[in-house]
C-alpha cells in the first residue's frame, strides 16, 4: 500500500507461503539469515570473531542436523508449505539489485534459503526467549 505494507493475497496456502517468503526476504532477510546461523553454530563466517562464542555455544547441540531430519519428517503438506515459502525467499534474493546492506558492511554474500533454515529460525527463536534478557541484551550488541 501507500506505506509499503504488503497484502497477500493467494488462491491457495502453498501460494501464500510462497508469497510470505517473498515478503519476508525483502525485508528482513539479514535477520533470517543470523537467526539461522545462530542455530546452526555459523556465526563467524559472516560476523568473524565476535561470533565464535555463539557458534561454540551452538554447535554441540546439532540443530542443522536435526532442522534436516525433522524437515525429511513432516507430514508431505508441512513440507510442501515450506518448500514454497523457501522459493519465495529465494526468489526475492534471485529478483533483488543487490543484497540487504548488511552484507556490504560486512564484506559477505548471503547463502540461498534452504528449507531446514526455516526450522532453524525456529529453533533460534526458542533459544532466544528461553535465554531470557541478557541473551537478547548482548545479541543486540553483535
Amino acid at each position: 500500500d501507500a506505506l509499503g505494507v504488503p497484502t497477500i493475497r493467494a488462491e491457495s496456502l502453498t501460494d501464500a507461503a510462497r508469497a510470505q517468503g517473498y515478503v519476508h526476504a525483502l525485508d528482513r532477510y539479514f535477520q533470517m539469515d543470523m537467526a539461522r546461523r545462530y542455530a546452526a553454530g555459523r556465526l563467524a563466517e559472516v560476523t568473524g570473531t565476535i561470533g565464535v562464542a555463539y557458534d561454540r555455544q551452538m554447535r554441540p547441540f546439532r540443530l542443522e542436523h536435526a532442522a534436516g531430519a525433522v524437515f525429511e519428517r513432516l507430514p508431505a503438506g508441512h513440507r510442501a508449505l515450506i518448500e514454497a515459502y523457501t522459493e519465495g525467499v529465494n526468489a526475492a534474493l534471485e529478483s533483488a539489485p543487490g543484497p540487504p546492506p548488511e552484507y556490504g558492511l560486512l564484506w559477505a554474500k548471503p547463502e540461498p534459503w534452504r528449507e531446514r533454515d526455516t526450522l532453524l529460525v525456529m529453533y533460534s527463536m526458542y533459544h532466544s526467549l528461553s535465554m531470557g534478557v541478557r541473551f537478547e541484551r548482548s545479541r543486540a550488541v553483535m
